[in-house]
């Protein structure tokens, strides 16, 4: 647990660099006349690209919204558990850009009726239980008509992933590691997780009191449950998280026809410097959370770049690399 102190606030979080905002508009000016479908019939004749423009502009927007001064401390966790889907739909699509045309729409077609189909059961079942008055979709169907139908989907969508390579439904994990993407899913997918899913240390984090000593033993008093404590904290796991993920979109897009003429380099080139220039990255579980003073930061960023300008091998940069490495997208 952490002391609640306002001036220790201030020092435990890992700051996000400054203009990142910035670039983030002029990467959504830019993409701005791309992301649209100009014609209703290609989003089912397409469904891929369709999904592409819309995840990349859902990130966009994340980013916009994440790196906006307007929201107060409490509203920072809300932001992190948004980074878990977006991580998602990259893997994903990454993955199915390097899957032939034809599969990779069957497997989207498919799961989008798996997910109608499953979504129309839960909400009849739901609302004749607790509003049966209300009408929704489906609920003129049957029960067998309603369990035939998701049997179907799922049947359906077994026979589209064995066109993806895949004996099963494929998961987010196999797929990332199918297209070179283990730090991306087994960092940011495993920090993203701890939101979306009961965790308790996510929940005693939040408790922030008073340490005091009696005699020579340390006692935490008066603790007091708040998101707005760890505020800081999640306000730039989504800037800094939400940052890179758009990164890897925007190398993606490049392989896109249509997309790929848009240049970016320079957006990218400012938020390669800026990630750089950073001197700690938010970790998963903090000194200040442990009640460890943490080390001077500055200075290990300083012995990085000694040893890179050495030319001493030195592991950073892993997640950015595999990233940049985008994908190539199958026409056939």
């Amino acid at each position: 647990m952490k002391k609640a102190s306002r001036k220790k606030r201030g020092k435990s979080k890992p700051t996000a660099s400054r203009g990142i905002g910035v670039i983030i508009s002029n990467i959504h000016r830019k993409l701005s006349g791309v992301l649209v479908v100009r014609d209703g019939d290609d989003i089912m004749r397409d469904p891929f690209t369709c999904c592409l423009k819309a995840a990349v502009a859902k990130c966009l927007d994340f980013n916009r919204v994440a790196h906006s001064k307007k929201h107060p401390l409490d509203e920072g966790y809300l932001l992190v558990s948004g980074l878990r889907g977006i991580s998602e739909d990259l893997i994903v699509l990454r993955f199915l850009a390097q899957i032939p045309k034809k599969q990779r729409n069957e497997y989207l077609i498919a799961l989008l009726q798996r997910n109608l189909a499953d979504g129309v059961a839960v909400q009849v079942k739901f609302f004749k239980a607790n509003n049966s008055t209300q009408p929704v979709v489906g609920a003129e169907s049957s029960d067998d008509e309603i369990l035939s139908r998701v049997k179907g989907a799922r049947d359906n969508l077994i026979v589209a992933s064995k066109g993806l390579g895949f004996a099963g439904v494929p998961t987010v994990a196999s797929m990332a590691r199918a297209v070179g993407l283990p730090a991306t899913y087994d960092f940011i997918y495993f920090l993203t997780s701890n939101f979306v899913h009961f965790n308790p240390g996510a929940l005693m984090r939040m408790g922030w009191g008073r340490i005091t000593k009696k005699g020579n033993k340390k006692q935490l008093r008066n603790v007091k449950f708040s998101a707005s404590h760890m505020g800081g904290y999640y306000h730039n796991v989504a800037k800094f998280y939400g940052t890179i993920l758009l990164v890897g979109f925007a190398h993606l897009l490049r392989s896109v026809p249509n997309l790929d003429a848009i240049n970016l380099d320079a957006e990218l080139g400012h938020i390669d410097q800026a990630i750089v220039a950073l001197d700690r990255w938010p970790e998963v579980i903090t000194f200040e959370e442990m009640n460890v003073r943490p080390p001077l930061f500055l200075l290990f960023r300083a012995m990085r770049e000694v040893m890179r300008s050495e030319g001493e091998p030195i592991q950073f940069g892993q997640i950015l690399q595999e990233l940049k490495a985008g994908a190539e997208v199958r026409a056939s």
